[in-house]
């Protein structure tokens, strides 16, 4: 099962897959942020020039592309938890279909593209979290309070 979280910003999204991964055994798997992902896209744009030849390239490995890029590394987000981060949502949903009995928990769903891709598979659910006024804008000044706190 793919749980996909979603909601406006400081309603406890990330609150909620933390009580799925911690009270239930649920893992994380993260997406890039879009902001993340133009560099990736950029450099996977780069050729090499067609007029010079294949001969006059020094021995080395070819860099790396999105295809070597499917299962990047674990990660460990603000809470502490460990999960999988993946390069596109094409690639971790590969991942995913291939372990659809296992449990797994997303909230990293910036648009409606991710979205409908999510949501063409069976074993997706989509839960919409909210939060009052008043503890959204607690939540919201004790972030920024910590992001902006010196070090």
């Amino acid at each position: 099962m793919l749980i996909g979280i979603c909601g406006s910003i400081c309603v406890g999204k990330h609150t909620t897959a933390e009580y799925l991964v911690q009270q239930l055994g649920f893992l994380r798997l993260h997406l890039p942020t879009p902001t993340q992902l133009q560099p990736l896209q950029s450099s996977s744009n780069d050729t090499t020039p067609s007029r010079i030849s294949r001969s006059n390239l020094p021995s080395s490995p070819p860099p790396p592309t999105i295809d070597h890029l499917r299962l990047l590394p674990s990660v460990t987000d603000q809470a502490g938890t460990r999960g999988l981060s993946f390069p596109d949502v094409e690639s971790l949903l590969d991942f995913v279909t291939k372990r659809w009995r296992e449990h797994w928990v997303l909230t990293d769903i910036y648009d409606e593209e991710t979205l409908e891709l999510l949501l063409r598979r069976p074993f997706f659910m989509l839960i919409n979290v909210d939060a009052p006024v008043g503890v959204r804008y607690k939540r919201f000044s004790d972030r920024y309070v910590w992001i902006s706190r010196p070090i």
